[in-house]
């Protein structure tokens, strides 16, 4: 959504996370209200999430014709399980995949050539090379924090998001201080991206000064948070004069509890 505000387009979010395995219940009246003038729908999901992820899908295409892309990590790592589901799969990371799409489609443009989209079409299937973030994660904006067009899933209906407990974790908020992990455990993901993926065989780390103007910004958007959690795969993957960079100045300038993985 960040990426796509940055390039001047307009974004809607509908978080719609539940502990069931689908969305019985749910009104979809609210969905497609909010849906009713896009040009482009983004659906993310985590592998417990797919089949929610399909019935959001079918849902917008009985009622609406625009194109329907799905992205997360189960979308990376079993494209071609996707693909029998939804016709658009973005194969990777999608910041610049999903801004060149939306570019695209506001031009009236072909879009069968994107690097990292995967495109279904009639009985052929368009398998586009993968390709790295064209900028250093640092160039990338921060996570788009205004709630003023996000929605949550509260009792089977889409409601505004608030800035209240319920919406917003005030304790441990999460943010990322880097991209990867150096190992490769059998039980992980991180085995099969650095497969697929080669050039994420390497951590990525955001910048000390990034990462504290990231916790700034939330702080000032969100002066109720009261610790975070910062959610590398391994804090002390970075190196040690970056570890000692951060702890001065997270002293200094954000001053909050906050937990790491070791």
């Amino acid at each position: 959504s960040a990426c796509l505000i940055a390039q001047g387009f307009k974004t809607t979010v509908a978080l719609m996370q539940t502990p069931e395995d689908n969305l019985k219940g749910f009104h979809w009246e609210d969905l497609e209200k909010i849906c009713e003038d896009a040009k482009l729908v983004g659906i993310s999901c985590m592998t417990h999430g797919v089949q929610k992820a399909i019935e959001v899908k079918h849902a917008i295409e009985e009622k609406f014709t625009v194109p329907i892309v799905v992205g997360g990590i189960h979308a990376s790592l079993a494209t071609e399980e996707l693909l029998k589901y939804f016709d658009l799969v973005c194969h990777g990371e999608g910041e610049d995949t999903i801004v060149e799409l939306a570019r695209r489609l506001s031009n009236d443009e072909p879009y069968r050539d994107i690097p990292g989209l995967w495109i279904k079409h009639a009985d052929t299937i368009a398998r586009n090379q993968n390709q790295p973030l064209r900028l250093d994660l640092n160039d990338y904006p921060f996570p788009d924090y205004d709630l003023s067009h996000q929605f949550i899933l509260e009792a089977n209906r889409l409601v505004p998001m608030k800035p209240t407990p319920m919406h917003v974790c005030f304790d441990n908020f999460v943010v990322l201080g880097s991209r990867g992990c150096p190992h490769r455990c059998t039980y992980c993901s991180n085995q099969r991206i650095k497969k697929e993926f080669p050039w994420l065989k390497n951590v990525r780390h955001y910048s000390v000064d990034y990462l504290i103007n990231h916790l700034k910004e939330v702080c000032r958007i969100y002066p109720e948070v009261r610790s975070f959690w910062i959610e590398d795969d391994t804090f002390f993957a970075k190196k040690i004069d970056e570890i000692q960079e951060f702890a001065e100045r997270y002293e200094k300038e954000i001053h909050k509890p906050f937990l790491i993985l070791i």
